[in-house]
């Protein structure tokens, strides 16, 4: 009796291309059929869903028996990865860490169930020696023929990285059962090709692969790794939303790695009542229609909170409406920004004197600065210092200021030991019109321009120095 299990396709259409996703690069379950050599039977597929090793996976442990897989190396990437090519039902796989095959035993092994192994056979390779296939195995002839043992060797073959589809064979005989492993080997490979990828050169992503020799049979293994270095190019550079979401090849032995960067798709303001969202937003590193960036997004909350507008920023991610993609959400608690202050007082020499300051760094939410100083009382003290200050006055952050002032005060006068010789009563009056403007290199240095229209008159000298032998 001969019993063949594993879903197949016709040899003729090996061809296809062969779709690889992340976790299958490092396990692809087999899905039993018993279905004759070239036709598949999904009515009598048994599926396995693999899940993350821990609780949930000993709770379903206890209600059915599985074929446990050994332990794999971490994948980094979430992924569903069907195998599409040899008919082989889909296989729902999780990232990486101990794997479970659930499902209840499969009854068409019951008959060689704890009979012996007599021998052990490999068909279908062309390239990688039969022994290497064997070697990977952990049952031997001569052993106890096991459903578990069974699991465990179809996983260890699939762990070579050489191969993307396998159907076991059994064959009834008087000393017990003969298992034939038959195996259809990768595609030759040529060439890589990455798309999607906008942040990491396309010329540096590709000499991640350059391990891989061309001319070859591919190896999942070997190509798994070179995925899990590109992943990490972006992670290290604070992308990390960016997915490696597709990898497969084609018949010419390209293969095709395509890139999710996880883009931000818009934002949103929470928490502000008094600032305009666009007086936030616009702080923002972050761009929308680019890929979301960790570096960047720490850097745009230091931005909002060192506008003095806000007790406390935070941000979250939302899920976009695209796959992989973020809508960035901006919490704020804003607090206040206006300031007035007034003082007051009394000399025989000026009499009464009074001083009146008044201002907000937030102009009616819009992210302006005014502020005006008056000083009066005396026979000279009728002081005023006018300020307004608009950040952005176009998209490359130029910064317009202008003054208006008109102050006296004391002016001293040194000579060449550092030592004071006089000192005068100055009275200023002018205007300035400054524009400032972060430069190319760092947003930490800004180049500025004022324009000035002052006019100095010295008042005479300071008082207690009229009749000063320091004078002069």
């Amino acid at each position: 009796m001969v019993c063949r299990l594993g879903g197949r396709v016709k040899m003729g259409l090996c061809k296809k291309t062969l779709t690889i996703g992340m976790a299958t690069l490092l396990f692809a379950a087999p899905v039993y059929a018993a279905t004759p050599m070239g036709v598949t039977n999904p009515d009598n597929s048994l599926m396995m869903d693999l899940t993350k090793h821990g609780k949930k996976a000993k709770k379903q442990k206890q209600e059915a028996p599985k074929v446990v897989t050994p332990k794999q190396e971490e994948v980094k990437v979430n992924q569903v990865a069907p195998s599409v090519i040899g008919g082989t039902a889909p296989v729902m796989v999780e990232n990486a860490g101990a794997v479970e095959q659930a499902g209840p035993r499969d009854e068409r092994l019951a008959p060689y169930i704890g009979k012996r192994i007599t021998k052990q056979l490999v068909s279908g390779n062309s390239v990688v020696p039969t022994d290497v296939i064997l070697a990977a195995v952990q049952t031997k002839p001569g052993m106890e023929f096991t459903e578990d043992g069974l699991g465990e060797d179809l996983a260890a073959i699939y762990a070579t990285g050489w191969f993307y589809d396998l159907a076991p064979e059994f064959t009834a005989v008087p000393e017990g059962v003969q298992v034939t492993y038959h195996v259809m080997e990768n595609p030759v490979y040529e060439k890589v090709n990455i798309s999607g990828s906008t942040v990491v050169d396309k010329t540096k992503a590709e000499g991640f692969f350059g391990g891989l020799e061309k001319g070859q049979i591919a190896n999942l293994q070997e190509i798994n790794k070179c995925v899990q270095k590109l992943q990490e190019e972006y992670r290290s550079n604070g992308y990390i939303l960016a997915r490696i979401n597709d990898v497969h090849m084609g018949q010419d032995g390209t293969l095709n790695i395509k890139v999710n960067e996880g883009n931000v798709e818009g934002f949103k303001v929470k928490g502000n009542k008094k600032c305009k969202d666009h007086v936030i937003t616009r702080e923002m590193r972050l761009k929308v229609g680019k890929p979301f960036n960790a570096k960047e997004a720490r850097r745009s909350m230091q931005r909002i909170y060192n506008l003095g507008f806000f007790e406390d920023v935070n941000i979250k991610l939302n899920p976009g409406k695209e796959p992989n993609a973020v809508e960035v959400e901006i919490a704020v608690v804003e607090q206040n920004t206006g300031v007035f202050g007034i003082g007051a007082g009394y000399s025989n020499a000026d009499g009464f004197i009074g001083m009146v300051t008044i201002g907000d760094k937030n102009f009616r939410g819009s992210g302006d600065s005014v502020s005006l100083r008056w000083e009066f009382g005396g026979e000279d003290n009728k002081n005023f210092d006018f300020s307004y200050s608009k950040p952005w006055i176009d998209k490359k952050e130029t910064r317009m200021t202008l003054n208006l002032y008109k102050t006296t005060n004391e002016y001293a006068d040194y000579d060449e030991n550092a030592s004071e010789i006089a000192r005068y009563d100055r009275n200023r009056k002018g205007q300035e019109l400054t524009f400032s403007r972060k430069s190319g290199h760092s947003e930490y240095i800004s180049n500025y321009v004022t324009l000035k229209n002052r006019k100095d008159s010295y008042m005479g000298p300071a008082e207690d120095y009229e009749n000063s032998d320091n004078q002069y």
